[in-house]
């Protein structure tokens, strides 16, 4: 058994189209911190009041659409993919994927198990971006630092103009780009802004100017729209394609900040208006035909192409187990793995290096994110329990006759508690608070983000009042069924046992 093996990791798929399957894949997934790159507070109140609520059952009726009596269209040709390039490797090949099935830790203990001392992995993503290349890079570091720390670790560097790459997908297409068409549109998955900004390890290039993908820039390691570019000029050279033949658009976008331009379905309908009649459209940022490809561009995209005047959208199928990418993975490990190989600093490794960088600071941030928002709700449930122990405890209606004092007593603790919780609550959230701010203002962070945050925040500071504002309502309540006063006089006439308000 050899004892270097290879491990490709692509996205991930719900285990069924089943909506409560649906929700699982959904809350794993938007709840990265390098899909959703909001404070955890902001994420997980936005994931779970407001996403998990409605989306599953949406995204559960599109997922059936493209599903296979086989399984997960994404995860069964990966697969595929998996066992055609074991057989002409002569070291293990095992998949993974990042979200739900098959998991990087069940990859990895099947690694560990058999003796595995060396790994390459390859993320099945061609371009670099936080919330695909580099947290799969990250989730399969920290997992095997936990299950196996004696493997050593080699990352593949995106190869988005990788000449085996790029001969793959030009051949792909091949057989389309013989048919007569008037447009061919290459559809990458969008990224938020903010995250080519994050991307960037000068903090000052990406997206500075309009011009800042074009040349040769060390920032381009590392930046998802100056790879993109490439790919597309790399494929049109090679497939001959001329300049007014072809334009680039990104898809799959989520909320209301601003992501990479133009948007696909934009283009979509704009391209149709125009006059496009038959249009091509090919996704070269997917290496597996999923979701975003099968039913967004396959179904609603060429419906919307119709209905805005386009006659016929025609989507290339995704390299999948295209031959020749076969032979390109292939080519990719041999050469990794060939002897002699020079042990210079490579992208991969410079990428892993800065990735790393960002998930240690990351990590930290979640951690402290964690414990504020642990001490945060504890302060909420006390003042919640507190209230509602008093208003239940205290049944003041079935007392025919309270002392002034304990009233007072019990009036000046409740208003103790609530002034305890104000300034408890405060100083948790003033860092997050001022935190999030900085993001803003910055442009790290999304205006939405920090006003859902402030939302968030307000819930919670009503969740925490609720209990004490019951047992004053209750307290009010009782008083006048019961006829009681809060003044000295009360007791002395039942004629004056009025509540002063």
């Amino acid at each position: 058994m050899s004892q270097s093996a290879v491990l490709l990791v692509n996205l991930g798929s719900p285990n069924s189209p089943a909506t409560g399957d649906v929700r699982t894949y959904l809350r794993e997934f938007l709840m990265d911190g390098r899909v959703l790159d909001a404070p955890y507070p902001v994420r997980f109140g936005v994931v779970h009041f407001m996403i998990l609520p409605f989306r599953p059952k949406k995204s559960a009726e599109a997922y059936e659409k493209i599903w296979t009596a086989e399984g997960s269209p994404l995860v069964v040709t990966s697969d595929k993919v998996r066992a055609r390039l074991q057989e002409r490797l002569d070291m293990p090949v095992e998949l993974a994927m990042r979200y739900q099935n098959p998991s990087i830790g069940h990859a990895l203990e099947k690694l560990h198990v058999a003796g595995v001392k060396k790994l390459l992995l390859i993320p099945m993503f061609p371009h670099y971006a936080m919330s695909s290349f580099e947290t799969a890079v990250e989730r399969v570091t920290s997992l095997l630092k936990k299950i196996a720390p004696e493997i050593s670790l080699s990352v593949m560097a995106p190869y988005y103009e990788h000449p085996d790459y790029i001969k793959a997908l030009v051949a792909s297409a091949a057989d389309y780009l013989k048919q007569p068409y008037d447009h061919l549109l290459f559809s990458f998955h969008g990224i938020p802004e903010r995250h080519l900004r994050k991307s960037d390890p000068t903090s000052c290039h990406c997206l500075a100017t309009q011009e800042c993908c074009a040349g040769i820039s060390p920032v381009h390691d590392t930046c998802y729209r100056a790879q993109c570019l490439k790919t597309v000029r790399a494929f049109a050279q090679s497939a001959g394609l001329p300049d007014d033949k072809f334009s680039i658009a990104f898809q799959s976008r989520l909320g209301r900040d601003p992501w990479l331009k133009p948007y696909t379905d934009h283009v979509l309908e704009n391209l149709a208006r125009t006059g496009t009649k038959k249009l091509l459209v090919i996704c070269p940022a997917f290496v597996a035909d999923c979701l975003e490809t099968l039913e967004e561009i396959g179904i609603r995209g060429r419906q919307s192409f119709r209905d805005a005047g386009g006659e016929e959208l025609t989507l290339i199928p995704c390299l999948n187990e295209h031959p020749l990418w076969i032979v390109a993975l292939e080519k990719m490990v041999r050469e990794w793995w060939a002897p002699g190989r020079a042990a210079t600093p490579s992208a991969a490794s410079e990428i892993s290096g800065f990735a790393s960088s960002r998930q240690s600071q990351a990590t930290e941030n979640e951690r402290q994110h964690g414990e504020r928002l642990m001490s945060f709700t504890k302060t909420i449930l006390l003042g919640a329990i507190a209230g509602f122990t008093i208003y239940l405890g205290l049944p003041i209606g079935r007392i025919e006759k309270i002392s002034d004092r304990v009233r007072t007593f019990l009036t000046m603790t409740s208003v103790g508690i609530l002034i305890f919780l104000l300034f408890d609550i405060f100083s948790h959230i003033k860092e997050p608070i001022e935190g999030t701010l900085k993001q803003t203002l910055e442009g790290k962070a999304g205006v939405s983000e920090f006003v859902l945050f402030l939302i968030i925040l307000v819930i919670g500071f009503g969740v925490g009042l609720l209990g004490l504002l019951a047992f004053e309502l209750r307290f009010t309540r009782a008083s006048r069924e019961s006829g009681q006063s809060l003044s000295p006089a009360a007791g002395r006439d039942d004629r004056d046992r009025t509540w002063s308000a």
